[in-house]
């Protein structure tokens, strides 16, 4: 992809607003499936737990020796640094969320600053800023999460002057589904001040399990949306939950862009950066082909790059760097191609760091 020069003559700052949990991530290196046998964990899976459940995780792992490294964490935090990162200009994304008055939160405040991110976060000052434990296994890993502060974003922690003015201004609004499952309130403001300013809405379905606890909170974001993207066992999920039958992934993928959508082409897009795509359903499979339905129905397969096994350290942030190479990509006015292509390059780069990092310029 050739760089993103462009992207500060178009939009000089607050280009991308994000909604989710921003979280610290710590990261432990496992082997084998002691610690998630005994937490009752699966691989490559996710869950919530309470704050005393999380504390005797951390006392475990600590008191058991594993190595452990932290980094700022949480869906929407990670796409928008890494997006940071890559156009290298301040305040071009900013995030919105709830972190708790304590050392961490003032950690993910200070990082963010570090790569340019605006960060307008809510201080909860009865809470803990949230954390998350990534057990990495080889390939696999498993998240437990303790989201404290982050479940405490209220519409009056959104709804002031200063953020008004950013939201007229902003071309893109990016909303994680772990966000709604606490928070959905104030997602159904931001898609109504987005229907208002003409503002391109982003989904991430982010995990299946969301789509079990709060289904209908989860169908009414998807259909407001503009695009929702998500991992295979993601949009099972929701086609479960549309009640759709049962097929092929690639059937999958249509049937639920036909669904949220319908099948009319005249459909008007909302927000005039989605005429050339339509409404657009994304699913990503790994290593597998990435499969994306456009607002014809079409259905395009991209085939993932090949990557060494061995090159592997860290899948936990490969879905959000994804999320910010396809983004980037499409506010360059790049093909859906193009895009995905760009969200495959991010995500192969970072899983083979640990952590959320770039080591190289992948521009």
């Amino acid at each position: 992809m050739n760089g993103v020069v462009n992207l500060s003559e178009m939009l000089k700052s607050h280009a991308i607003a994000g909604f989710g949990n921003p979280l610290l991530d710590i990261y432990a290196t496992v082997e084998g499936n002691k610690i998630l046998d005994k937490y009752n964990l699966k691989s490559d899976d996710q869950k919530e737990v309470d704050k005393d459940e999380f504390i005797n995780l951390l006392t475990t792992l600590q008191s058991e020796n594993y190595s452990m490294t932290q980094s700022p964490g949480g869906c929407t935090q990670n796409t928008l640094r890494l997006v940071q990162m890559l156009v290298n200009q301040p305040l071009f994304c900013v995030m919105f969320g709830g972190v708790g008055d304590d050392a961490e939160g003032k950690f993910l405040e200070s990082e963010g600053k570090k790569c340019g991110l605006d960060t307008r976060y809510a201080k909860q000052c009865a809470y803990p800023t949230g954390r998350v434990v990534s057990l990495i296994n080889g390939e696999n890993r498993s998240l437990v999460a303790h989201l404290g502060a982050a479940e405490i974003y209220t519409t009056e922690d959104f709804v002031t002057d200063d953020n008004m003015k950013i939201m007229e201004k902003v071309s893109m609004v990016y909303i994680e589904g772990f966000f709604i499952t606490h928070n959905f309130d104030v997602s159904m403001e931001v898609v109504k001040l987005c229907e208002n300013f003409g503002v391109l809405v982003v989904f991430n379905l982010s995990g299946s399990y969301i789509t079990e606890i709060c289904p209908q909170n989860v169908i009414a974001m998807a259909t407001a949306s503009d695009i929702v993207i998500g991992n295979v066992a993601e949009f099972k999920a929701l086609a479960n939950i549309l009640g759709l039958e049962e097929s092929s992934v690639e059937d999958t993928a249509v049937k639920v862009h036909s669904s949220l959508w319908g099948t009319n082409l005249t459909v008007k897009c909302k927000a005039n950066h989605l005429e050339r795509f339509g409404k657009t359903v994304v699913m990503t499979r790994g290593k597998q082909s990435v499969l994306c339905v456009c607002g014809d129905g079409g259905l395009i397969k991209f085939e993932v790059p090949h990557l060494d096994a061995k090159l592997i350290k860290d899948t936990t942030g490969a879905g959000d760097a994804f999320v910010a190479g396809f983004l980037l990509g499409f506010l360059q006015n790049k093909s859906v191609t193009e895009c995905i292509a760009y969200g495959c390059e991010i995500a192969q780069q970072i899983i083979q760091n640990i952590g959320v990092v770039l080591k190289k310029n992948v521009l």
